[in-house]
This record gives structure tokens, C-alpha cells and sequence, in this order.
């Protein structure tokens, strides 16, 4: 049975200074320019070179080195807690700024960016009324935060789930339901906040689906689980091999979300 080198901090839900160099080998993590921003600069009529944006919890920079890539002019922030994963992420965008801080404590002053994204990240938040507080605090008036990630309790037959149903109540834990999280914006003092939502079903090959989970930092679900809840659920990837079904289907379920900051001017 493979066995995980995995150690995770108590204070963290995953420990991505140890996933960091490999991280990438995933083709999901790479990304495409990001279609909410484009709709931000259009609405907003925003040149890009007066654009100032935060990918908070930005991992090895794939989306901010896309962003940079269709727009060079703008000022491009990353911020993540871990070292390894900015690491990766310093050759990826050359005008960018790269800053190690946690989510919750952001060190900015206030009032500095446009716009604020946060991309699959959110769970690993310890802290998320803080953060929300926090991403409120640096957008200017009229600034927008954005969010995309799955979405647990609508995909409960996701493949990882399937074979790994102790990630699914992790996930349950430490994502909070769409309407809460809507709750906790609006109350931070967001308004208009829209969340759209996505749901499909595919085939997912078991056999590529085993070697993914034998390199285990291909699905961050899996690298909550303890050395024994790993290998209870290999073992159910093992079993089903040993029927040989060509594939299984997989239950995805991604939103998306805006929220923007209005300040009223005094009359």
C-alpha cells in the first residue's frame, strides 16, 4: 500500500510547503485569464493600467500569472501563508509582488485594491469571518471580491467522495454553506452579492483516478485524512479495480461568486 509523508500542523488544514514542488504537476491548477475580472474592468469602464488586484491565498500563482500575462500594466498582488508555494510562483509574473501572510491578517493598509479573488481556497481559511472582514478593509469604494470553488453539499458523489466519504465530512466542515457564506458578506457590509453555480456529471477513469491518489497532493481533500482513513479508502479503490470498470461517474458542482463594496459619498 503507498504510504504519505504527509504531517500536518494542527493549525492548518493542509501543509502545502510540503506539495509546493509538485503542486503544479496537476493540469487542473492551470489557468485560463479570469472571465470575472474581464466583466469587472468592463462594467466598471477600468483601464488596466489603473487596475490594482489581489489574488488572496494565490498558491503557486497560476491565475494572477495568467491575469498578468492578458493584462501587464495592471499592479498584481499574491499573497499566500505558505513559502513553498510563492516559491514556485516568483518566476511566473515578472511585475508581480508575492507576499507570505495569512488570508485572515492581511498585510495591507486599507482601501488599496480594485479587486480582490480568492480561487479554491477558502476551506483552508481558519479564520473566515476575519478574512471577510479583512478582503472588506482593502478594497476601495466601488471595489469588487470574487470567489470560485466547489461546492461539497451539492457534488456528495464526487469521486473522491465515493471512495473517501471521511474527506466529504471534513469538507462539510470546513466549507461553509452558500448561504451562509452570502450571509456572512452581506453582514460584513458586501452588497449585491450573486453566487452562480455550476453542476455536471462525467466519467472518471478508476485506473487514473488510483495512480492521482497514490501521489495523494493531486486532490487536497486527501491530504486531510489521517494515515488510516488513507488507506481504509485505498482499499476501496482496490476493490472496485478488481471488478474492472472501465469508469465511474463523478459528481462536480463549482460557483462562483461577486460582492462588491459600495462607500456612499457624503452630500
Amino acid at each position: 500500500m503507498p504510504t504519505s509523508p504527509l504531517k500536518r500542523r494542527p493549525a492548518v488544514r493542509t501543509n502545502y510547503d510540503l506539495l509546493a514542488a509538485h503542486y503544479d504537476e496537476n493540469p487542473y491548477r492551470q489557468k485560463d485569464t479570469d472571465p470575472l475580472l474581464r466583466q469587472f474592468l468592463a462594467e466598471r469602464g477600468l483601464d488596466a493600467a489603473q487596475l490594482v488586484a489581489l489574488d488572496m491565498g494565490c498558491g503557486t500563482g497560476n491565475q494572477l500569472a495568467a491575469n498578468w500575462q492578458a493584462w501587464p500594466q495592471a499592479k498584481w498582488f499574491g499573497l499566500d501563508l505558505f513559502a513553498g508555494m510563492l516559491k514556485q510562483a516568483v518566476t511566473k509574473a515578472g511585475t508581480a509582488v508575492w507576499i507570505q501572510g495569512d488570508n485572515a491578517l492581511p498585510p495591507f493598509r486599507a482601501g488599496v485594491f480594485d479587486y480582490i479573488s480568492n480561487q479554491f481556497s477558502f476551506h483552508h481559511v481558519r479564520d473566515k469571518v476575519g478574512m471577510v472582514r479583512g478582503v472588506y478593509r482593502l478594497l476601495k469604494g466601488n471595489g469588487r471580491f470574487t470567489m470560485t470553488n466547489v461546492v461539497p453539499r451539492q457534488m456528495p458523489n464526487w469521486i473522491v467522495y465515493q471512495f473517501f466519504p471521511e474527506a466529504y465530512a471534513i469538507d462539510l466542515r470546513d466549507f461553509l454553506p452558500l448561504e451562509a457564506l452570502v450571509g456572512l458578506l452581506m453582514q460584513t457590509g458586501f452588497v449585491n452579492v450573486r453566487v452562480e453555480t455550476e453542476h455536471w456529471t462525467q466519467p472518471h477513469d478508476l485506473h487514473d483516478f488510483a495512480t492521482a491518489v497514490q501521489q495523494r497532493h493531486h486532490y487536497s481533500q486527501i491530504t486531510t485524512l489521517s494515515e488510516t482513513d488513507y488507506q481504509v479508502g485505498w482499499q476501496r479503490i482496490q476493490t472496485a479495480l478488481a471488478k474492472a470498470p472501465a469508469a465511474l461517474d463523478s459528481e462536480i458542482c463549482l460557483m462562483t461568486l461577486t460582492a462588491n463594496k459600495i462607500v456612499k459619498r457624503e452630500t
